[in-house]
């Protein structure tokens, strides 16, 4: 589904859910149900290097508030993705 025609370039829907499962491991043990995303695609990821993704919690406004995280997409030295999610943390 997510890649639905033959491409050596990772659909953006792929990226989103690397941001999701991202934030579930930094957030972890608790689940989290993602409740705004906002991203930006820098320039097309490829098939064939290795990309690293990141997560980093960002510190929180109010202990009440829920989890705002910052994902990052890095291929071949460059910034090729980036995202906000903000994220409801469940028990």
């Amino acid at each position: 589904m997510l890649f639905n025609h033959p491409t050596d370039e990772i659909p953006g829907m792929v990226l989103l859910e690397a941001a999701r499962q991202a934030v579930q491991a930094a957030c972890a043990p608790y689940r989290v149900r993602p409740v705004e995303l906002r991203s930006a695609f820098h320039f097309p990821l490829t098939l064939s290097a290795p990309c690293h993704i990141s997560a980093t919690r960002l510190p929180a406004q109010d202990a009440r508030e829920d989890a705002a995280l910052r994902v990052t997409a890095w291929q071949s030295g460059r910034l090729a993705f980036d995202s906000l999610v903000v994220a409801s943390l469940c028990d």
